[in-house]
């Protein structure tokens, strides 16, 4: 009797267990805008949770105080924006305010309090990385007061006097991005330095990667920090002679293809969607490039990145597309693939070589072409 009993209290406890799941703890938001009166209040980001989608939530406010409540998939850069009552209904003035920059966390109270007009001046308090968000904010700001001063004086300058002081910008950005370097690595701990390392010092990959590598190992675990591994792996991807990252995708006709399997040919890998214009004028000269070298050691690969799965399909049939085609985002919200070729403007396309070596990029239909021509000689 006391072995069933204890039988049925294991198996108690076992299907506690399984059925457990990790509580999350909603954020919110409750601020005070001087100026608003009775308006209204956005909060806008974009949400992984909604297949990284721009999320749009707003709120009335009461004597400009306004409340948000909600959860999101991971910590994000949130921008908020308000309307206020004395301007007039439908009037898009508000739009044209600073914006207020500032993060979200779940299981934080962030508090806001500031004046309409000037939102990007409130003061934010509530959740560790705004707090470290304000300590970046108190290092740069000498570098950012210099910045807004030369912003007002090339308002006024004529065309003589913009060449100088475009000169004096690139040196006062540069000078900016120095000081974002210093501070992710004295503060290796950070969740922000994520934030900075993948935003701010995304043109500067090998700054980037010297970031990236001082991280703490548990922040390069977080999400953010995965993120930012892969964008540091897809640097690379840039420089010519480096292996091409491989994959395995579903084809449009339900068939994996994998890039390793093309090995002892040149494969042009081709980046688009059916919402770029450039993209689809291009479809008619890679046909036709298509027809010209399939049978000469040449392979295509589409891949595109459209997140309307019908649009891309309907696209393909238009554009009579008769290589293999995938979707970046079939099943895969982050769209890996392009991520890992540093896909940052579309079209792009990547040509490899034989041994699965990138040959180079191009954006330009007729360069591909241009060296195609030379590689086949």
């Amino acid at each position: 009797m006391l072995l069933r009993l204890l039988f049925l209290f294991t198996t108690c406890l076992l299907s506690l267990f399984s059925v457990a799941q990790t509580v999350v703890y909603p954020y919110k938001i409750k601020g005070h805008l001087d100026g608003v009166g009775n308006g209204k209040v956005y909060v806008y980001f974009y949400d992984k949770g909604r297949s990284g989608d721009l999320r749009i939530d707003s709120t009335d406010t009461v004597n400009g105080d306004f409340v948000f409540s909600s959860v999101v998939a991971e910590p994000v850069m949130a921008y908020l924006l308000a309307k206020s009552e004395y301007y007039s209904p439908g009037s898009t003035n508000f739009k044209k305010q600073p914006r207020l920059q500032f993060f979200i966390e779940n299981g934080y109270n962030i508090n806001i309090d500031g004046r309409y007009g000037s939102l990007d001046k409130a003061k934010v308090s509530g959740g560790m990385i705004n707090a470290d968000y304000a300590r970046y904010l108190n290092a740069i700001q000498i570098v950012n007061n210099q910045l807004e001063v030369l912003v007002d004086k090339m308002k006024l300058a004529d065309a003589n006097q913009m060449k100088e002081l475009q000169e004096e910008q690139k040196r006062i950005n540069n000078k900016l991005l120095e000081q974002t370097e210093r501070f992710i690595k004295q503060n290796p701990g950070d969740m922000l330095s994520v934030w900075l390392a993948g935003n701010i010092l995304k043109e500067r990959i090998t700054a980037q990667e010297e970031c990236y590598n001082v991280l703490m190992p548990e922040i390069k675990q977080t999400s953010w920090g995965k993120k930012l591994g892969t964008q540091v792996s897809a640097n690379k991807t840039q420089k010519n002679g480096v292996k091409a990252p491989d994959f395995v995708r579903k084809g449009i006709d339900g068939k994996d293809i994998y890039l390793s399997g093309y090995r002892g040919k040149y494969v042009v890998l081709t980046f688009w969607s059916s919402w770029c214009a450039p993209c689809r004028t291009d479809n008619s000269q890679l046909k036709a490039m298509y027809d010209t070298y399939k049978d000469k050691g040449v392979e295509f690969i589409s891949v595109s990145l459209d997140k309307d799965l019908d649009q891309w399909l309907q696209a393909v049939r238009a554009d009579k597309l008769n290589w293999p085609q995938i979707n970046a985002f079939y099943k895969d919200k982050d769209g890996k693939i392009a991520v890992s070729y540093n896909v940052k403007a579309l079209p792009t396309q990547v040509l490899i070589d034989p041994n699965g070596i990138i040959v180079d990029r191009f954006t330009e239909t007729q360069k591909l072409r241009n060296k195609l021509l030379t590689v086949l000689k």
